[in-house]
Parts: C-alpha cells; structure tokens; sequence
C-alpha cells in the first residue's frame, strides 16, 4: 500500500517566503506563472478556473481569492480548485501542507509548479516520489519540455522575463 505523507505543519509557525534559504537571488521568489503554461497546467489538471491562488500577490495571481506572502498561505486553510506556484528558496513546506490540505477533504483540484531540478533533496523523496507513478495516488507529476519562462511582479507588461536555468516539473492532485 502506497504512503501517504501527511502534513506536519499543524500548530508550528512556517515562514512562506523565508529571508535567506540557499538561493543566491532572492527575488526570484517573487515570480508568477505566465498565461500559456497556465493554461497548459490547468488543461493536464482538468481544471477550467482555479478558484484560490495560495502563494500570489496583488499584482499576478491566477484566482479573485488569494494568499499573499504577507497573509503566508502555509497558515491559511486552502479549499476548492487551488493553484500554488510556491516561492522557489522554500518549496517543501508548500507540498507538504499540499498533501494535509488534500487529506481534508476541502480539496476539488490541486495544482503546483515547481523547479524541476530538486528531485534529489529530501522533500521531493518524501512527499512526492514515493506517490510518483503510484497506481490510486491522487497525486500527478508532469516535467514541463524546456524551459518555461517566468513573470515577475511589478513588471507585467516586460515581454520577455526570463527563462530560468532549469527546467519546471507540474504536480496536480486529482
């Protein structure tokens, strides 16, 4: 029988977007996902609109509710069609609380866009390969070919952002 990982975020304080985590560019936390992958990751997840974008702010998100780095969607209750592409420096706490919003109940579709190039470290391990190609698991992964581009906030109307030097991987709970 396929593990199910649970969320152990209950009752502890997470910081969504933590100050400093490894990453040389902190800014790159504050990316949105562009409208042609967006589409393209709604249509593997069957979802027509998301109705809650948990990792957003003011300027790019894909839902009318959303959860701000100041509102830190780790500590909010998730519900409906939800979208999370999490902050890239601190993305383990985000699929982990993935996997407990799932298991409530609360959940109708559940979609995350992820740098690819992290399979190796423990939370990928934990939360996501053991379900990975899983016959029953509601979980689904997709590496996305080449490289996908990424908005950045208080730049939207800049036709070229920026391609990342790695490749995105889409996880969909269904």
């Amino acid at each position: 029988m396929p593990r199910k990982p649970q969320a152990s975020t209950t009752g502890r304080q997470l910081d969504a977007f933590p100050e400093t985590a490894g990453v040389a560019d902190i800014d790159t936390d504050e990316r949105y996902t562009l409208g042609p992958v967006l589409a393209r990751c709604s249509s593997l997840a069957g979802v027509a609109a998301w109705d809650l974008d948990v990792a957003a702010c003011a300027d790019a998100h894909v839902a009318c509710r959303y959860y701000t780095k100041t509102d830190n969607g780790l500590l909010l209750p998730w519900a409906g069609r939800v979208w999370c592409n999490p902050p890239w420096s601190n993305i383990g706490p985000w699929v982990e609380k993935a996997w407990g919003e799932w298991h409530s109940g609360h959940i109708e579709a559940l979609g995350m866009l992820l740098p690819a190039t992290r399979t190796d470290i423990a939370w990928w391990q934990d939360l996501v390969e053991p379900q990975r190609d899983t016959p029953g698991s509601p979980l689904h992964v997709c590496f996305l070919p080449g490289r996908i581009q990424y908005g950045k906030p208080g730049d939207l109307l800049a036709a070229h952002q920026g391609t990342p030097a790695f490749g995105s991987v889409f996880l969909w709970w269904a």
